[in-house]
Order: structure tokens, then C-alpha cells, then sequence
């Protein structure tokens, strides 16, 4: 992950308002537990293009599992499915979400 990490920074350099580069850094940086650094970097993806679902869905997953911050990632989840309610991450989300209101002994 942090070759990865590194190679997608150079990419960065050359286009910092990528934001599917900023999406697959986030992915590394949440492979390597930078919780933070992924989060931040779903938030700039999705403010370079507020319709960018993929990282709106990354930061869901990262909220959700990572952070056990469900709220946040409801909010993340919900966005997804407001902005591309007939992709394939709203789909995803809405799975995501119907987990989330599930007791923990179920999930």
C-alpha cells in the first residue's frame, strides 16, 4: 500500500484535482489504518466533483467500520443514493445502511 500511496502522490503532483486518484489513495491510506488521511481525502474527491459517488461510498465504509462513527457514515451512504440512486453504490449503500440499523449480535 505505501508504494501505492507514494505513486498515486506523484499522480497527484501532476493533477491534484483527480478524484478518482484521491479516491484510490484514500482506499491505500485506509489499507495501511491513515483513517484519517482516507476520510480527508474522500472529502476532496467528493468536493472536486460533488457527484464523484465512489468516494462518497469509501468514506461510508470508512465511517462505518473503521471509526464506528455510523451516523457519519449514514450521512455518506445517503448522499450516494441522492446523488446516483440507480448506480451500483447505491446499491451498496443501501444494503450498508439497511446493516446499520441492524442490533450488533445480527450483524
Amino acid at each position: 500500500p505505501q508504494k501505492s500511496i507514494d505513486a498515486y502522490a506523484k499522480a497527484l503532483e501532476l493533477d491534484p484535482k483527480n478524484p478518482d486518484v484521491l479516491t484510490d489513495q484514500g482506499v491505500m491510506f485506509r489499507d495501511i489504518g491513515a483513517f484519517d488521511k482516507a476520510i480527508a481525502n474522500f472529502k476532496r474527491a467528493s468536493q472536486i466533483d460533488p457527484r464523484h459517488v465512489q468516494s462518497l461510498y469509501n468514506m461510508g465504509v470508512v465511517y462505518a467500520f473503521d471509526l464506528k462513527d455510523s451516523k457519519r457514515a449514514a450521512e455518506a451512504w445517503n448522499r450516494v443514493i441522492q446523488v446516483a440512486p440507480a448506480s451500483s453504490q447505491a446499491a451498496q449503500a443501501r444494503k450498508a445502511l439497511d446493516e446499520l440499523k441492524q442490533p450488533p449480535a445480527v450483524r
